[in-house]
């Protein structure tokens, strides 16, 4: 079997992955509906990390996304990767002849989408049909957005797609990647309706304003993680063919601990802290499944406090033996003061580090310590003076 062939075949396989395995997969703990309303794909396009569909052809990828745009009031702009050169993502080379030079247009999409009042949508269709030079050119277009647009994908499995091919490792790192589900009983009851009802606004995760706020403590987790599985953190696949999907690089770290903050924004502090089924399905489609089930299973085992539940009560911090608990714990009050950043909360975050100095984490506190003294809520906060004593080195006279 040649390479092309081999290539197709385990991407096939690895996509026909399923739900119930993943649920056997290590005793996750998962709700049952969130694939089928393909709640990840909608959740990572509007957190900055593109989202590839991969189904099979008449599943509703495309007619689904026209729904999304229409219920965020942005225009929807096409653009179908079978039909494009790798000048459409690059830009058109043009004379300057004024500076003497060669510069680069924009492509019209592009313009049209920047120019869309109320923002755009752009939506790069049969992406598995596009060649290694159009991949290429269109890599900063995959990191880089149009002002105030969301680009989303879809695309086949190669062995479904006309013309299919597998993506290119600077291509597919940069995606996070997610089997589409189908609910026939939804598209029946969008059938009737044209789809205007069934797939409106309140039926997407809408991201508030906000959500950045959440990407902190989350970030906290991955490094917390990564220090103790420092192989995972790039870890480029020994199979080639395993490089046209999802797998663990900085880059792809990065992209999962934003869109897990992104998810648990829409949750709330006032709901359960983590949703594991959507939580899964980003992180395995940035890092590759069996990274995000021992990321995730490391988050679940630190069993870790409230972040505010301990700003609300600093006495009740009973500091962890484990290193790597205490370092999350306090990353993630520092990330929770932050986000509200009032003198009560800045001076409540001092007196959970102090409690953590008493056990003998002085180590891992100098480690925080420095970021809260350059948040100061108002400039006469103090910090506390026995802080100062333990941690004298790293504050000066009037800190």
């Amino acid at each position: 079997m040649d390479r092309a062939n081999r290539s197709q075949v385990h991407t096939s396989e690895r996509l026909r992955v399923s739900l119930a395995k993943r649920r056997r997969l290590n005793g996750l703990k998962l709700t049952g509906c969130v694939m089928v309303s393909n709640r990840a794909y909608w959740i990572a396009a509007q957190a900055g990390v593109v989202p590839l569909a991969i189904g099979e052809p008449g599943t509703g990828k495309t007619r689904s996304i026209e729904a999304f745009a229409r219920a965020l009031g942005r225009r929807l702009v096409v653009c179908e990767g079978n039909k494009h050169a790798p000048e459409d993502f690059g830009g058109y080379p043009s004379a300057d002849l004024v500076k003497e030079r060669v510069k680069l247009l924009t492509s019209h999409y592009v313009a049209e989408c920047e120019d869309a009042e109320g923002g755009a949508v752009l939506f790069l269709d049969e992406l598995t049909t596009c060649g290694s030079q159009v991949q290429a050119a269109m890599l900063r277009l995959l990191t880089h957005h149009p002002a105030n647009t969301l680009i989303m994908a879809a695309g086949n499995p190669p062995d479904m797609a006309a013309n299919g091919f597998d993506l290119d490792p600077p291509a597919a790192n940069r995606l996070c990647w997610l089997t589409w589900g189908v609910d026939v009983g939804q598209f029946c009851d969008g059938l009737l309706t044209d789809f205007r009802e069934t797939f409106g606004a309140s039926f997407y995760p809408i991201l508030g304003e906000s959500w950045r706020d959440w990407i902190g403590q989350q970030r906290f987790y991955v490094s917390s993680f990564l220090r103790t599985r420092p192989q995972l953190a790039q870890a480029y696949p020994k199979d080639r063919a395993a490089t046209a999907g999802a797998w663990p690089s900085l880059r792809s770290w990065t992209n999962a601990a934003q869109l897990l903050g992104a998810n648990a924004s829409i949750r709330g502090a006032d709901r359960p802290q983590y949703d594991d089924e959507t939580d899964l399905a980003l992180t395995s489609g940035c890092i590759g499944e069996p990274a995000a089930l021992e990321f995730l299973h490391y988050r679940a085992s630190l069993d870790l406090p409230d972040p505010e539940s301990l700003l609300a009560d600093p006495s009740s911090f009973e500091v962890p033996n484990r290193g790597d608990k205490v370092l999350t714990v306090l990353g993630s009050v520092s990330a929770a003061v932050l986000r509200n950043n009032t003198p009560d909360r800045w001076l409540a975050a001092w007196d959970v580090f102090a409690r953590a100095i008493a056990a003998g984490k002085r180590d891992i506190v100098a480690i925080y310590a420095g970021s809260l003294t350059r948040n100061r809520p108002e400039p006469g906060a103090r910090v506390p003076s026995l802080i100062v004593s333990q941690l004298r080195d790293l504050f000066t006279e009037g800190a």
